[in-house]
């Protein structure tokens, strides 16, 4: 998978570097841009479905790591992998490493 792209997210989507679940799995659909490097995972979210409010539940699978979680701009804490990432399928979401 290239460290960088964009893929359709149709209810759900599953690769070796994030998951990611929207609305009900059955009900939401988005464009999701990526980036992963140089110590910071990036998502952007755009919503082909009518409710831009559904939900998004995000996973990194990346290496073991910690850092700030960051959501439409604004500094969320701390954050680790364990962590499961909750935001709107209209949301940016950056995780930048502590390491």
């Amino acid at each position: 998978m290239p460290a960088a792209g964009e893929l359709t997210a149709l209810g759900f989507l599953f690769t070796p570097r994030f998951e990611c679940s929207l609305g009900s799995g059955a009900d939401a659909a988005a464009r999701v841009r990526f980036e992963f490097q140089d110590g910071r995972s990036w998502l952007r979210f755009s919503p082909l479905t009518s409710n831009a409010n559904a939900k998004a539940r995000v996973r990194l699978l990346t290496a073991r790591q910690s850092g700030e979680l960051w959501v439409d701009e604004v500094k969320r804490g701390p954050w680790d992998s364990a962590t499961e990432i909750a935001a709107t399928i209209a949301s940016e979401i950056e995780v930048r490493s502590a390491d």
